[in-house]
């Protein structure tokens, strides 16, 4: 059986609409949006091959927060002043975006390694103070 998902990232259309089909989906624009979403899925996957879960789980959703607020920043600057990006690609930082926010729900729900916990993001946290403007200041 060949692979779903090719070396580029995209997905094969025959795996794209069986999720449509399984889940029961209706609307033609959520077969182009499974793609991104399963696009998103294998970045995730390759990034936690070379992250693992601890660099997360050493802030929790707390620090998934303030990652997804940097490519926010980045995103306004780029988009608000049609400025060229000096290094990846404006739709990479909303993939990233978008993985945040699988990453952040599953902290939230007790799923992500070591994020059931308070404890190691309380003695994180110890040390840092947030400030209105959104940046953490070290006490």
């Amino acid at each position: 059986m060949g692979t779903d998902v090719s070396s580029d990232g995209n997905c094969r259309h025959e795996l794209v609409q069986t999720v449509f089909t399984e889940l029961g989906c209706q609307e033609p624009i959520t077969l182009d949006y499974i793609q991104v979403a399963l696009q998103d899925v294998k970045l995730f996957d390759k990034k936690q091959h070379d992250y693992g879960s601890e660099n997360i789980a050493a802030f929790g959703e707390k620090g998934v927060v303030v990652r997804m607020n940097d490519k926010m920043a980045r995103l306004r600057r780029l988009v608000w002043s049609s400025l060229s990006p000096a290094n990846e690609a404006i739709a990479d930082s909303y993939a990233d975006i978008g993985v945040y926010s699988v990453i952040a729900r599953l902290c939230r729900e007790g799923r992500w390694p070591g994020c059931g916990s308070l404890e190691m993001v309380d003695r994180h946290e110890a040390s840092f103070t947030a400030r209105i403007d959104g940046r953490w200041v070290y006490e």
